[in-house]
């Protein structure tokens, strides 16, 4: 069972994110007089950067905690990186893992030596990681915890570029909000919402949906100062400006929409995307589309059931919204609720 013990400790209370092989840094480790973790509490200690073999070394447990039958509870908050992660257990007698406090291996009893892993997906936030341990008094005692991150985050999205100067100016009406999206899409991600009687800078236009055409404007924070002496109001800007699509369904121009040029998306250029590997199933007939939306043209109709693999995908509410798929060399957008991804989509790009 579990025979080998390296804790990789640290003052710290945070971590920076994890990489292949860490185990952390920031450990608080409470010491118990049984093998069980019962009992009143024997010694705790906030723990540097150690290699721990509890036989070589005597000194780490504090005093007051037996030098051979005992257990141990460490815990630690990291910044986590999404991902996929492999955690790897190895030792003698017994050993438990846990994150966010689920349960993630569980070998707690005496044995030989041993290595145990699982995977684990997490996202980008900080993860609780505990470790459970206790040492019988036969033998050796030590145990090794770490892990590694299996699939990396998705690359960056593509961020937005105005094509050239303002040329119009549009107001949204008829709704209540308007998304503003990645793409001239129904289906591209959401990236904001704007509200009606606003008025915003036009720089571009797409026809590739079909129905209706969409605009490129730009979002951005204003203040108005007004000068004390002379009572003139002026408008100043701040922050970033934020870059995205919106449909003219609901959005009127000031002048002409003739007048406006017209410019290619990204979504356009995904003709041939990169093999991602990632798998996944259809869960109900469904069309397979030029577009992430529902008014561009249907490829071909896919089976409950077909094999798909997803090449891109596309993000609302923090939830997948289409995936790019490609289906016996066939590639187009499904209805993400409709796919059941075999495999983990976090590295799969979004757009």
């Amino acid at each position: 069972m579990f025979r080998k013990l390296l804790l990789f400790l640290l003052l710290l209370p945070l971590a920076s994110t994890a990489h292949a092989q860490d185990s952390g840094i920031g450990w608080l480790v409470t010491f118990f007089n049984t093998a069980d973790l019962t009992g009143p509490v024997a010694g705790t200690r906030n723990t540097p950067f150690l290699s721990v073999d509890f036989n070589a070394n005597q000194s780490f447990n504090p005093a007051g905690v037996n030098r051979n039958r005992f257990s141990l509870r460490a815990q630690t908050q990291q910044q986590f990186a999404a991902g996929t992660y492999t955690f790897t257990a190895s030792g003698t007698d017994g050993v438990r893992v846990y994150v966010d406090g689920n349960l993630l291996i569980n070998d707690f009893a005496s044995g030989e030596f041993e290595t145990r892993t699982d995977t684990i997906f997490l996202d980008e936030s900080v993860h609780v990681v505990s470790v459970e341990f206790f040492s019988d008094g036969v033998g050796a005692a030590r145990v090794d915890v770490n892990w590694a991150l299996e699939i990396a985050p998705p690359p960056p999205r593509p961020g937005l570029s105005l094509p050239g100067a303002q040329v119009a100016t549009g107001t949204m009406r008829g709704a209540e909000g308007l998304s503003v999206r990645t793409g001239p899409y129904l289906g591209a991600s959401r990236i904001d919402i704007i509200g009606p009687g606003e008025s915003y800078p036009v720089f571009a236009r797409n026809l590739d949906e079909g129905e209706f055409t969409w605009y490129l404007i730009s979002i951005q924070e204003s203040v108005d100062a007004t000068d004390p002496e002379t009572g003139e109001t002026t408008t100043e800007f701040i922050g970033v400006p934020t870059i995205g699509w919106v449909s003219g369904r609901y959005f009127l121009l000031d002048v002409p929409q003739e007048q406006v040029p017209v410019v290619s998306s990204v979504f356009e250029g995904l003709l041939s995307p990169p093999a991602t590997g990632v798998q996944g199933v259809t869960t109900s007939n469904l069309r397979l589309r030029r577009g992430p939306s529902y008014r561009t043209e249907t490829l071909v109709i896919l089976d409950w059931g077909a094999d798909v693999e997803i090449l891109s995908r596309t993000t609302q509410a923090r939830q997948n919204h289409w995936y790019q798929v490609n289906h016996r060399g066939t590639i187009g957008w499904v209805f993400a609720p409709f796919v059941r991804p075999l495999d983990n989509v976090s590295a799969v790009p979004e757009y």
